[in-house]
């Protein structure tokens, strides 16, 4: 079983895809995805996050589109 943070999101280990489609999962449940409150609700660092939005882009074919600093 896997650690969960403050907000009830799991905490999956770093390499592991899930960790990509929680991050999908925030941007879309968020009123305001950026990366300051992307990194709050999931735990991902914050240095990570450009990178895995453009890995679900390349390997999953998931469209996200960015204004400003908003997913």
């Amino acid at each position: 079983m896997y650690q969960q943070n403050e907000y009830g999101v799991v905490q999956y280990p770093k390499g592991d895809a899930r960790r990509l489609f929680v991050l999908l999962a925030a941007i879309d449940y968020l009123e305001r995805p950026t990366l300051t409150t992307l990194t709050k609700f999931t735990g991902h660092n914050k240095g990570t996050i450009t990178a895995d939005v453009d890995k679900l882009r390349d390997q999953f074919g998931v469209e996200i589109h960015k204004d400003g600093p908003v997913y």
